[in-house]
């Protein structure tokens, strides 16, 4: 039988105990699977190290939840293994841009459904691995803005997130960026508020309060 390991995050945004056990119960119809909760870096490297044949990974979270498998996977030079996504998070951006429903049981249905397809990298100047976006300004300001009304409001945390950014930028003249692609920087540049970098469709989560479709490649916004 097929074994994965269904990696969960705690502070998911709803990655609760219901969910959690309504997901692993689908899986587990099919599969042999073991459940890690994690909640650090270490408890990811200890749960790869726990579990080094299966033939599979299933994040149990959100955006932030897939980057730290990715990034514990590409550490682990793991990164051939299969990986599934239930869509515990708050956001959920990236699950969106790969259309899968919210619920976590007809998600879990998917996983085995299908041949598993190549998905792209960003790796950013600091060597970290981006999963989703890479973005500077208004963006990530709100994202740091929402982080204490996640657990409490849910997707409206990042309304309360993106209203404390937009008082922030009200008035500031932005920043001037010059954007060089494949070594060019012939491309229309100037003072911005925001740069997003997408590997994903989507950025601002909020369970679609807030998301935003990413522009075509050598936009800005």
């Amino acid at each position: 039988m097929t074994r994965l390991l269904a990696i969960a995050n705690a502070a998911a945004g709803t990655a609760d105990d219901q969910a959690i056990d309504a997901a692993l119960g689908v899986l587990r119809d099919q599969f042999d699977v073991a459940l890690a909760r994690t909640s650090s870096p270490e408890d990811l490297d200890d749960a790869l190290r726990e579990h080094p044949d299966v033939d599979g990974v299933i994040v149990l979270g959100g955006d932030g939840s897939l980057h730290a498998v990715v990034d514990a996977l590409r550490s682990a030079d793991r990164l051939g293994l299969p990986i599934g996504l239930i869509p515990l998070g708050t956001g959920n951006d990236f699950a969106a841009a790969l259309g899968l429903p919210s619920d976590p049981t007809e998600a879990a249905k998917l996983v085995g459904a299908d041949h598993p397809s190549p998905v792209d990298l960003i790796v950013d100047g600091n060597d970290n691995v981006v999963v989703n976006v890479a973005h500077i300004g208004a963006g990530a300001e709100a994202a740091v803005a929402a982080r204490p009304f996640k657990k409490t409001l849910g997707p409206l945390g990042y309304v309360a997130g993106a209203v404390i950014a937009s008082g922030k930028a009200l008035g500031s003249p932005g920043a001037r960026a010059v954007v060089t692609l494949d070594g060019s920087d012939d491309l229309p540049h100037g003072r911005v508020l925001q740069i997003a970098v997408g590997n994903g469709r989507y950025v601002g989560g909020g369970g679609g309060c807030c998301r935003t479709p990413i522009p075509p490649t050598g936009s800005s916004i």
